[in-house]
């Protein structure tokens, strides 16, 4: 047998191919893509070069001589171990015409883990339409679905992080909106030793797979000051509109030029950016059609810390699967018009769980304009206005991320329309008998998932019937694991409680009848309402929950 290779001196050569070409590439595995030329666009697409991301051990590459090139991404926790020790991503630019033997002679290095091409990603919308500086043009915001997110009165400032093209921080409806680090200060340095310089107003990592970067997050494109517009527009300001949630503070993390396009590789190191500056949420409208593990594992890094990645489902009208709207860490948003009904180029599948409107929405736009944007983009952009608006009335950290997700995913099927009033209520805390106070006059019930229970104290077999209800009474059927009490709490998709019941339950089989009477003694109106059931006893207690119509 023959002499090992000499690794390092393999991959060190496929550096020195970076030197000797002096050319950045930005990867496109579809046909069609084409280079934008003009002031702000900072990569250049050469035919002769591809990139390629390589997931492997830090002893992989341990014998290079020079890796100033190759710009390294790590998730702690997040991604697989592997010989362990935490995996880093590297992107190495090499000649197209050697792919196919590159490829497979990186893979047989130990510690190797993955190769991959840095796929790219695209935004998610249409062109806008200027000058329409109205309120009243807002129609989303005064649907059913969305007001009771506009009467909650936020107690707190939410961080939610635009990954996108950037954001214009001097737009006059936005200038306020911007998060602040205030750990920085720009005179050249990193101050706060996050490792980006001057990093005041977020970072951009346009261009980061290839040793680029730089504090410079103005928008490029305008897609993404119109989501940050949609989220988080000032209000009462005698300008424009509002967006869903003025208290929102935006933290603009561009990685795509001026078409809207970037790599896979610089959009996961600009959500774990976010993750680690504070963001509560995420939003990604933006996406590609291929999987990609770098952008899998910053997803999961995210969810690792709580943090919330709302993405665009893609506009093509079909049932193809996105990324990173498809990762299961993620909440996936469809389309759909003012009538409920899902856009006619909205993606549809299995992993899309909710719709929101994405139709015509007026925005914020570069320079002071303001304009409409149609697409999954802008439907992303609601779910996250909404979706912090309603945090902003919880203790930070009051609930969970799974919770979040499960109130998201449980509210309707097929998918659902948005129904602010069901997030409300089913994302409001109950600590004991300390009740969190909302706008919306929410009663605090556990929630986050069908059924919580504190072992050995279980609810199973949890049922309403008849359910649709057209008869005078319904019933609450479930099993309890031990004697206690049951209470048992209706409330309307607005976030009121209509009824709440209590009776003696037994171990085993039990029923509770309700007779449609609400405490205020009016029978409730044709429509769907919300169902909480909880058994208590002295060793602790178990919940469920559920959705029951009324059609009589």
């Amino acid at each position: 047998m023959g002499s090992p290779p000499n690794w390092a001196r393999l991959i060190n050569w496929g550096l020195k191919l970076v030197f000797k070409f002096k050319k950045i590439v930005l990867v496109s595995m579809c046909v069609g893509l084409w280079v934008v030329a003009g002031s702000h666009v900072r990569l250049i697409a050469d035919d002769d070069m591809v990139e390629y991301v390589v997931k492997a051990s830090e002893g992989a590459i341990s014998g290079m001589s020079d890796r100033s090139s190759v710009h390294r991404l790590r998730f702690p926790k997040a991604g697989r171990s592997i010989q362990g020790t935490t995996p880093e991503y590297f992107v190495i630019t090499i000649p197209k015409n050697t792919e196919s033997t590159w490829v497979e002679t990186m893979k047989a290095v130990p510690g190797v883990e993955t190769v991959e091409p840095n796929y790219p990603v695209v935004i998610s919308d249409s062109p806008a339409s200027l000058n329409d500086p109205l309120i009243g043009s807002q129609a989303y915001l005064f649907q059913p679905t969305i007001v009771p997110a506009l009467q909650i009165i936020p107690k707190r400032s939410v961080k939610v992080a635009v990954v996108d093209t950037g954001v214009d921080r001097s737009h006059p409806d936005l200038e306020q909106q911007i998060a602040v680090n205030l750990n920085e200060v720009s005179d050249g340095t990193d101050n706060d030793r996050n490792g980006f310089i001057d990093d005041s107003y977020g970072y951009s990592f346009y261009g980061y797979s290839v040793g680029r970067g730089s504090k410079d997050t103005r928008d490029v494109h305008g897609h993404g000051t119109h989501i940050a517009g949609i989220i988080a527009a000032a209000a009462n300001n005698g300008i424009f509109g509002a967006g869903i949630n003025p208290s929102a503070r935006i933290i603009p993390v561009p990685f795509m030029d001026s078409a809207g396009r970037g790599t896979q590789f610089d959009g996961a190191a600009a959500i774990k950016y976010a993750v680690d500056m504070g963001a509560e949420i995420i939003n990604c409208s933006w996406g590609y059609y291929v999987f990609s593990g770098v952008l899998a594992d910053a997803v999961e890094y995210a969810r690792s810390r709580g943090v919330l990645v709302v993405a665009a489902a893609g506009n093509e009208g079909g049932t193809i699967s996105q990324f990173p709207a498809s990762f299961d860490s993620a909440i996936s948003v469809g389309s759909c018009g003012l009538s409920g009904q899902r856009s006619s180029f909205s993606n549809h599948n299995s992993v899309v769980d909710i719709l929101a409107y994405g139709e015509g929405i007026l925005s914020t736009l570069p320079s002071g304009q303001y304009g409409r944007m149609t697409g999954t983009s802008q439907a992303a952009g609601v779910v996250s206005g909404v979706l912090s608006r309603v945090l902003a009335a919880l203790p930070t950290k009051s609930i969970t991320l799974d919770q979040i997700i499960h109130s998201v995913r449980i509210q309707s099927t097929d998918p659902g329309v948005i129904d602010a009033g069901s997030f409300i209520t089913m994302m409001t805390i109950s600590t004991a008998d300390v009740v969190v106070a909302m706008a919306a006059s929410v009663n605090g019930i556990q929630g986050g998932v069908h059924i919580m229970s504190d072992a050995p104290i279980t609810l199973t077999n949890v049922l309403n019937f008849p359910n649709p209800i057209r008869s005078p009474s319904t019933k609450f059927g479930f099993a309890a694991s031990i004697a206690g009490r049951a209470v048992i709490r209706i409330f309307d998709l607005g976030g009121r409680c209509l009824k709440t019941m209590e009776s003696p339950v037994s171990q085993g089989q039990n029923a509770v009848s309700w007779d449609l009477v609400g405490d205020d003694g009016q029978i409730p109106p044709n429509g769907t309402y919300l169902y909480f059931v909880e058994l208590k006893t002295d060793s602790g207690s178990a919940r469920a929950r559920g959705k029951l119509t009324v059609l009589r």
